[in-house]
């Protein structure tokens, strides 16, 4: 699996170039739109980002999993908005560590779009997943 395009943050959400906002804070500068067709994003586990037990908070990798769904809309089917999204926590994400988040379809419609996105450390092992729902607008 190769990288097929890099994506800039800007790019994707209609941003001035170098306005990051909430990506930005989430260490999240672009998107990779691979040559199965999926996208990924990865963020950074910092200090900044942890939970009171020392490992990432949830809302952080639910919010890696919303921005990479959201990316994977604009990128290849359209502008969107998130209808409904479920997360399943595996294991803790480590101070240090980077998380991937890959984005791959489940059911494209005209309106309604389904994807799965999962969570992964550098060594692989997965960390959550997400089904989430888009509106294409």
């Amino acid at each position: 699996m190769g990288i097929k395009r890099i994506w800039k943050t800007e790019e994707v959400f209609h941003l001035l170039d170098g306005d990051l906002r909430y990506y930005g804070h989430l260490g999240i500068p672009h998107y990779e739109e691979m040559d199965d067709g999926s996208v990924q994003a990865s963020m950074p586990v910092t200090h900044a980002l942890l939970n009171g037990h020392g490992t990432v908070q949830g809302g952080a990798v639910a919010s890696l999993c919303d921005i990479a769904g959201a990316a994977y809309m604009r990128i290849l089917v359209g502008d969107e908005v998130t209808l409904n999204s479920s997360m399943q926590f595996y294991r803790p994400g480590k101070e240090g560590s980077v998380l991937t988040a890959r984005v791959t379809p489940r059911k494209l419609g005209k309106t309604i779009c389904t994807l799965v996105c999962e969570v992964t450390d550098e060594s692989g092992t997965l960390i959550a997943d997400s089904v989430q729902t888009f509106y294409r607008i």
